[in-house]
Parts: C-alpha cells; structure tokens; sequence
C-alpha cells in the first residue's frame, strides 16, 4: 500500500514482481526444512515439483472500500523472521 485518502487506498504496481520474490523466498529457505519433515515422519505427499503454484491476481492500484464493501481493516505490522 502506498497510500490511503479517505476510503480510497493505492497500492504499487509491483505485485507480481513481490509475489515472485516471496515465492522464490520459500523456495530457498523453507520448502527444503518441509520436505525434510515430511521424510523424517514419512507423509504421503506429492512430489515438490508438483505442488508450486504461482498466484498471479489482477494488479490493482487504487480501491475504494465503501464502493467494494469493505468497512473493517485489520492492520498487521512489524513481522519478521525469527
């Protein structure tokens, strides 16, 4: 988000680009500790390869929330790693 005005926020046009960043991000750090686990306790799961799925939403840069219903917005800040 990169504003807010009222009941009008904007957002960067960078969604895709931070979607592909978190997914890679996963990819590099946690998938292998899963699949670690899932060996060690022996789960059928499917192989990692088939599981990757990129979610690729529309790019919205401006909402309105009173015209998109929205009247609550719970705002969660300050998460890092551990």
């Amino acid at each position: 988000m990169t504003g807010a005005d009222g009941e009008r926020l904007t957002f960067a046009s960078d969604l895709a680009l931070s979607l592909a960043r978190t997914d890679d991000l996963f990819e590099e750090r946690v998938r292998g500790i899963i699949d670690c686990y899932i060996d060690h306790v022996v789960i059928e799961a499917p192989p990692a390869e088939d599981r990757t799925i990129r979610y690729e939403p529309p790019e919205l840069t401006e909402l309105n929330l009173l015209h998109a219903g929205i009247s609550t917005i719970i705002w969660a800040t300050g998460y890092g790693l551990d």
